[in-house]
């Protein structure tokens, strides 16, 4: 599933590691044989993962660039590719 996913996204094969995870992120979610209806995340945290931040792996993506630190013309964003999932959650 990595190297198919490295191979759609048409990044350079240094990007292979980033695939690899993307992979694992993705299957961890989905059910199998072995977990049966339940998904190996469930099996192992007690509960069902949420599906909402899940993105194909090379996609187009635009990164919000902070008021702060952007001009009066400047964009506001700028494009960028998707090249796996926050995993932690954001300190606050």
């Amino acid at each position: 599933m990595g190297r198919a996913a490295l191979t759609d996204s048409n990044l350079p094969k240094g990007f292979w590691g980033f695939a690899f995870l993307w992979a694992n992120y993705t299957l961890n979610r989905l059910p199998n044989k072995v977990t049966g209806s339940n998904t190996p995340f469930e099996a192992f945290h007690g509960y069902k993962p949420t599906l909402d931040q899940l993105r194909i792996f090379g996609s187009r993506a635009f990164v919000l660039t902070p008021p702060e630190l952007r001009k009066k013309l400047d964009d506001c964003a700028r494009k960028a590719r998707v090249i796996g999932q926050k995993t932690r959650p954001t300190p606050y």
